[in-house]
């Protein structure tokens, strides 16, 4: 097989999008293709399993990575492990915060929100976390608000979009 150029890889992981979801992603992009980030904090929760992950490996020419029968389909949650909540933006990495229990909206506002937006601390930058519901609900819509934060609207199915998600990779 190594003598055709195809290579035992893991298949890569990539969201289900709707066509739906593919365009709002576009229409997001196209949006905000002109601005720089400067200002933006991006910020995302992650569990790290206690098991490793067992998909496997896929036969598959350079190239291929992304071809649907070569990726293996995720969903979020699942498993045991440890839930952190993590922050960046274009000055280095901010807190990293360990999420006990289950988390909702109120949880979130106490645990990480309320931590990190500390009024003693000037923060200044624009707001960016994704479509979680514990992000979306009105509770923490309503507190970000009276806070005055810039929150960016986030498109469906979009963690590759976030820079986040990168740090994650590496620490995995």
């Amino acid at each position: 097989l190594r003598s055709v150029g195809l290579g035992g890889h893991r298949p890569a992981k990539k969201p289900i999008l709707s066509e739906l979801n593919r365009l709002r992603r576009l229409r997001w992009s196209r949006r905000w293709r002109s601005e720089t980030f400067q200002d933006v904090h991006f910020s995302d929760e992650k569990r790290f399993c206690l098991r490793p992950d067992s998909r496997g490996y896929v036969w598959r020419l350079a190239g291929e990575r992304y071809h649907p029968k070569f990726t293996h389909k995720t969903q979020q949650n699942g498993g045991g492990g440890l839930m952190v909540w993590g922050g960046i933006n274009p000055n280095g990495v901010g807190d990293i915060i360990r999420l006990e229990g289950k988390i909702n909206g109120q949880q979130y506002i106490d645990q990480v929100l309320n931590r990190v937006l500390k009024p003693s601390r000037r923060f200044r930058w624009t707001w960016q976390h994704d479509n979680a519901p514990i992000h979306s609900c009105k509770l923490v819509e309503d507190f970000l608000r009276k806070k005055k934060m810039t929150v960016i609207p986030w498109p469906p199915q979009s963690p590759d979009a976030s820079p986040i998600e990168n740090l994650w990779a590496k620490i995995q």
